[in-house]
């Protein structure tokens, strides 16, 4: 039974979502990213807005460079108190303007918080 489009589009929007979790969580810009997949950093907004879908063959190609499994992707955003907190704080590191430590902390705050 085929699924019907705004099911699509929900997939498309929380695979967004989480690429954009993704990126953010090792500082990484839309263009940097741009250039990892091989497209516009447009594309990438598309992408992380849920607009366009992902082909599946940039799936794998962020799979593999970011070391993930498929799930991380896929994975509906928690809840909890805990998972706010550790967001709000990926947000602020964000903005630390020396890129080096910036993305030791948010490797270690992501170990922290996964």
């Amino acid at each position: 039974m085929p699924q019907p489009p705004d099911a699509l589009e929900n997939i498309n929007v929380l695979i967004g979502r989480n690429l954009r979790k993704l990126r953010t969580r090792y500082g990484m810009s839309q263009d940097q990213l741009s250039v990892i997949l091989g497209v516009t950093h447009q594309q990438v907004q598309k992408y992380e807005s849920g607009k366009n879908r992902l082909p599946l063959e940039k799936l794998l190609l962020i799979k593999e460079y970011f070391g993930v499994s498929y799930d991380l992707l896929f994975e509906k955003s928690p809840t909890s108190q805990s998972a706010d907190d550790c967001q709000t704080v990926m947000h602020q590191l964000e903005r630390m303007k020396d890129t080096k430590l910036r993305r030791k902390i948010i490797h270690a705050v992501h170990v922290l918080c996964t």
